[in-house]
């Protein structure tokens, strides 16, 4: 069985698509933030969980787009937000085409405008900081997390609901 291999995709801020002009997406690193704990009468420690580091995203595209830096006047954590859509395929015969969609809320924390010369392609690196971000394949939701409304959600089980529910944020 040969590995899936991005064929197609699109990538869209704030509603507004990016075909022809996005050239890569760096998709969120999901890493628990832990930290070491040896309490007493422990043969060693174990690494406690204390939630999740913080989720980021970047855009590269091949133009300086006026929707991208008008971006920058909004100052909300989760004012912007970003929807990229991906055909994967294995060239094993007879796979099957699979749909990767990533729906992000978060801010537009950096524009690397890149260089100028003539007769060049321009690049524009756009870094998002991220506070609300899901992963589906083939319309499955396998990740979910809502920072700022105590949501997690992994592969169908809302791991928090309980937590939620003790603190007053649903019943």
């Amino acid at each position: 069985m040969l590995p899936e291999t991005l064929k197609k995709m699109n990538v869209f801020v704030d509603g507004v698509g990016y075909l022809g002009l996005a050239e890569e997406v760096t998709l969120p690193s999901i890493e628990r933030n832990t930290e070491e704990y040896r309490g007493a009468g422990m043969g060693g420690p174990a690494m406690v969980g204390l939630g999740w580091n913080a989720l980021t995203m970047s855009i590269k595209l091949r133009e300086h787009t006026q929707t991208l830096l008008k971006a920058l006047a909004k100052h909300a954590a989760s004012d912007t937000g970003i929807r990229f859509v991906g055909a994967y395929q294995s060239d094993t015969p007879g796979a099957a085409m699979v749909a990767i969609e990533v729906v992000a809320r978060g801010r537009l924390d950096k524009i690397d405008l890149g260089t100028a010369k003539e007769g060049q392609m321009t690049d524009s690196d756009h870094e998002l900081s991220l506070t609300y971000f899901r992963f589906d394949r083939n319309s499955e939701p396998l990740v979910e997390f809502d920072f700022e409304n105590g949501v997690e959600v992994i592969a169908g089980e809302d791991v928090l609901a309980e937590a939620r529910r003790i603190i007053g944020l649903s019943e």
